[in-house]
């Protein structure tokens, strides 16, 4: 229950799940859950920590937690859970079927790569793996050898009740100043977890480039916080744009940074997959500057919501360039959301396919 798109998603599908009377006990592998307020009280929870990735004493207690209530389907958010999962169910024969939701796509180095492939080696026949993107699809059952006849492609989805533009009363001048910039400067958010795949500092280094060619003079706004924080704040503090880049930390709730922004943008470099961050900030009315990585293509169009670009700094600059000279409408940006990233199609798609495991259609 960690801060990120996927847990984020997870947090979302239980709460739905729970409405519709679905019976579930969540399971952290981590003791480390600053996520956990987004999760419903209703909702079993146990947390089973551990001291390093395979540690036995928790694999042993959901062993018993398996036995004793026999799951029908085991939900199992990316391949490692799913591992864990089954290493831990050795011998318990609870009979139980699983899905895996998967949430990543290009690894960042051979370690991640092999470790997936020994992941992905436990995968049965009737294991279902659920992808969130086409491109991710395709390129996960190349690259692992998955039969395709086990996946099925769900897109995120965000509620768009809740993500919505700013009302007329939202007072978009004294939110700049409350945050320290000028009235008339664009702003560009970048909400995302600091960790080494988000690369923020492509994103600072971007900014720099902009800022040289002298057209304008954005602020670069970044929300969240995590283990590169202090690499990224360091990176800014040394550049010549420090004055112009904004550290918030993490924030419960995004929607009135987002409101005082101008463009959304995420500069991975990998792992990324269907941003629901990305989607959160359209359905606010942002137009997106994204790195084709994972999903990317499937959410982003020129000319109707934003621009792809490479993770050359140069490159990046040049589209946040482009999406900033161009004008979008902020509704017509969250209609197209609601249109085909919806929440409730997702949770409905996700029903289905639990209905299908539990032999309800």
């Amino acid at each position: 229950m960690s801060i990120g798109g996927a847990e984020t998603f997870l947090a979302s599908l239980t709460k739905e799940f729970h409405h519709v009377g679905v019976d579930q006990h969540l399971i952290s592998l981590s003791n480390r859950n600053p996520l956990a307020y987004a999760f419903d009280d209703n909702i079993a929870k146990t947390i089973l920590a551990r001291k390093n990735k395979f540690s036995i004493e928790p694999a042993r207690k959901l062993r018993r937690i398996m036995k004793n209530e026999r799951p029908q389907i085991i939900f199992c958010l990316n391949f490692f859970s799913y591992a864990f999962c089954r290493i831990a169910s050795w011998g318990a024969d609870t009979g139980s079927d699983y899905i895996i939701s998967y949430h990543s796509t290009i690894h960042l180095n051979r370690k991640d790569h092999f470790l997936h492939k020994l992941y992905i080696g436990f995968l049965r026949r009737k294991d279902r793996v659920i992808m969130v993107s086409t491109n991710q699809a395709e390129y996960t059952s190349r690259k692992y050898h998955l039969d395709p006849k086990q996946i099925s492609v769900i897109h995120n989805g965000v509620d768009t009740t809740y993500w919505h533009p700013p009302s007329t009363d939202f007072k978009k001048e004294k939110a700049k100043e409350d945050l320290g910039i000028p009235t008339d400067s664009p702003v560009i958010i970048m909400t995302a977890s600091f960790r080494k795949e988000k690369n923020h500092i492509a994103a600072v280094e971007a900014l720099q480039i902009l800022h040289r060619q002298g057209n304008s003079k954005p602020y670069l706004l970044l929300i969240g916080d995590g283990e590169t924080r202090k690499e990224v704040e360091s990176a800014s503090r040394g550049s010549t744009v420090s004055a112009y880049v904004k550290f918030t930390g993490a924030q419960k709730d995004v929607r009135h940074y987002l409101w005082c922004s101008d463009m959304f943008t995420l500069t991975s470099n990998g792992v990324e997959t269907f941003s629901i961050a990305a989607l959160e900030a359209m359905a606010c009315g942002l137009p997106c500057v994204l790195t084709d990585i994972g999903g990317a293509s499937e959410m982003v169009f020129s000319g109707i919501n934003g621009e792809l670009c490479s993770t050359d700094p140069i490159d990046i600059a040049s589209k946040w360039s482009k999406v900033l000279d161009q004008r979008y409408s902020a509704i017509h940006i969250h209609e197209w959301i609601m249109n085909k990233f919806e929440k409730t199609k997702m949770i409905a798609s996700y029903q289905e396919e639990m209905d299908i495991k539990m032999g309800n259609t």
